[in-house]
């Protein structure tokens, strides 16, 4: 069904809290690049996140 398919493409907001979580470390404690968090976040969660779409939902989450 069509909200079955929208509830597993949307993940929680506790998994969102993981992967942002995983990023920074990645990002600003490893100094991995953008692009290379990027692919290691899409296959270990099952994501599709560009880089872009990465660093725009960084500067969100940290605003909050």
């Amino acid at each position: 069904s069509v909200r079955l398919l929208t509830r597993w493409k949307t993940p929680s907001l506790l998994m969102k809290a993981e992967i942002y979580d995983a990023m920074y470390r990645m990002i600003f404690d490893y100094g991995w690049s953008w692009k290379l968090a990027c692919g290691v976040l899409n296959r270990q969660y099952g994501t599709t996140y560009t880089v872009r779409e990465l660093q725009r939902q960084y500067c969100r989450y940290r605003r909050t």
